[in-house]
């Protein structure tokens, strides 16, 4: 159940290390993990392996408490536990408690016992997990992680060992849009490929006791659908003995739009590559990240390492709301969310799903409201999409969020490696102010056709006999019907889905009035008793 990740250490040693915390592989707290008192959750174990005859066997790694997620309790505990095959047990070989190391630290076991120096030996990472008292029942959710890099055993060791002779990244590679983790693939070719972010940060350590050289960096993006690839040099440079260099180049890199695309998606791999002496571990010496072009924003890398919620004086009615600013104008379709479980699952209380326009800022007037909604769980790390029922066209500042029904906290997941704490807000006495805290919450606003709304379909030839012209506008819109057999209603509505007149179509030309609106991009809804419902963008100028 260890969650082995890039996201949840603080300064490792070498990128990529297993969590062991609270929660199983689906994000479920274990069973048997309850109020005040310890019990066992993750483990991590090694496949059989034969040391029969060997000598100068040792077991080495790294741990740290905490990192970037909760930090254990003193009653807490991280074990090494190595299987007997005589006995068919496993045998506690070491442990730590809860604190003891907030910075990565080496340990070196030595296996000598002929219990398990045997042709099936294991061993096995194992900790414990206490949950804090009962009084706030909606906090109860993942806690208490360790982090391990650097696993190693071999023989023909020794106890002097007190490093490995690794050239490492020692963080991993993220989002080369500026300001975002991921747009709308349709909202970045409206900026043609703009948006990128330079310079790029390379961390590399060097965790030898001599320095050590690099011979060669380099930076590639690969467009996963055509199999395009470009390779950027970096450069090269001598790294001092049980240091991390930071490099941030500028890089003349580019994303490059195909001319007529027509594609609702696209993926980049962004890769880095060190060359170093033949001897180094090479699964260290190259790191990588998906670049996600889909229908929705974030922030966010998709991994929550912490819960982010509102409880105590004034929650019960308690307002939360996220700020995005989109590229270009479009329909917004779904806020995506990614809720932490906690235990039994006692977090999952009502809330009234919300937009806001812009004021000043902040959150101004509340454009969409729906009750009915509560956290649903769709595995660790796992976004559940929530459906909006009516059109809502965005083309400026905007705020998405929830409004609570109680005074339970509702643990939205919440990414310590990503910092979009000034996009957050609250308001708990009426006025809204924004969060003290780092991160970024796991909402994404989700763009593109709203298929949950009703649409007429017996009847689609109904939908290619309607002219709007001229458009764009001037003054005035004319709508033709020519096959015009009962009445319509009509809205128009504004980029954040204000409506801003409506009236009947009881004939089939029907002359509409635009010349008191500002220059700008407006929908026109039409609509009739059996519920058919067409939208129309119009530009007025």
């Amino acid at each position: 159940d260890a969650f082995v990740n890039t996201s949840f250490a603080k300064n490792p040693p070498s990128v990529g290390a297993a969590a062991l915390d609270a929660v199983d592989a689906t994000g479920k707290l274990h069973s048997g993990v309850y109020y005040n008192q310890s019990a066992s959750a993750d483990k991590l174990t090694s496949q059989a392996m034969d040391l029969t005859g060997l000598t100068g066997v040792y077991l080495s790694f790294y741990y740290q408490s905490g990192g970037l997620a909760d930090a254990p309790d003193e009653t807490d505990s991280l074990l090494v536990e190595f299987f007997s095959p005589s006995t068919q047990k496993w045998n506690k070989i070491w442990s730590a408690k809860g604190n003891a190391a907030p910075n990565f630290t080496r340990v070196m076991l030595k296996i000598e016992s002929s219990v398990y120096l045997t042709s099936n030996f294991q061993f096995r990472f194992r900790n414990t997990v206490s949950i804090a008292g009962s009084s706030m029942p909606s906090n109860a959710t993942n806690a208490d992680c360790w982090n391990i890099d650097y696993v190693y055993l071999n023989n023909n060791r020794l106890a002097s060992e007190t490093s490995m002779r690794d050239l490492a990244f020692s963080e991993p590679l993220g989002s080369i849009i500026s300001g975002f983790e991921a747009v709308p693939w349709k909202h970045y070719k409206q900026v043609n490929g703009g948006l990128i972010k330079n310079p790029i940060l390379f961390s590399i350590a060097n965790n030898d006791l001599v320095t050590r050289n690099m011979n060669q960096l380099t930076f590639t993006i690969s467009d996963m659908a055509s199999g395009a690839e470009t390779i950027y040099p970096v450069g090269s440079e001598n790294i001092q003995a049980q240091t991390i260099k930071v490099f941030d180049p500028t890089i003349p890199y580019k994303i490059t739009i195909p001319e007529n695309d027509t594609k609702q998606s696209a993926v980049y791999n962004i890769s880095a590559k060190i060359i170093t002496d033949g001897f180094d571990f090479a699964g260290n010496n190259l790191t990588a990240y998906k670049q996600v072009f889909d229908n929705y924003y974030a922030y966010d890398d998709g991994s929550a390492e912490m819960g982010y919620g509102i409880s105590g004086d004034g929650a019960k009615s308690a307002m939360l709301a996220y700020k995005f600013t989109p590229l270009t104008a479009d329909t917004l379709k779904s806020v995506a969310m990614c809720f932490n479980q906690t235990l039994n699952n006692v977090s999952q209380k009502y809330f009234i799903l919300s937009v806001w326009d812009d004021e000043d800022g902040k959150p101004g007037k509340r454009i969409y409201a729906q009750q009915g909604y509560r956290p649903e769980y769709a595995g660790l790390n796992t976004f559940y999409e929530y459906k909006f029922d009516t059109v809502l066209i965005i083309g400026k500042p905007f705020y998405v969020g929830w409004e609570q029904t109680t005074a339970d906290l509702l643990q939205i997941g919440y990414d310590a490696n990503r910092n979009a704490g000034s996009y957050i807000f609250y308001n708990v006495s009426g006025f809204w102010a924004a969060s003290a805290k780092k991160g970024a919450l796991m909402i994404r606003p989700v763009f593109g056709k709203n298929t949950n709304l009703v649409q007429n379909t017996t009847e689609p030839e109904f939908e290619q006999t309607i002219h709007i012209s001229p458009n764009p506008t001037q003054s005035y819109m004319r709508v033709e019907i020519p096959d015009f057999n009962r009445d319509y209603s009509y809205k128009i509505l504004n980029t954040i889905g204000q409506t801003l007149i409506n009236g009947t179509i009881t004939s089939p030309e029907t002359e509409i009035d635009l010349s008191a609106f500002k220059p700008g991009l407006y929908l026109f809804q039409l609509s009739d008793s059996k519920r058919f419902s067409k939208l129309f963008k119009i530009i007025k100028q």
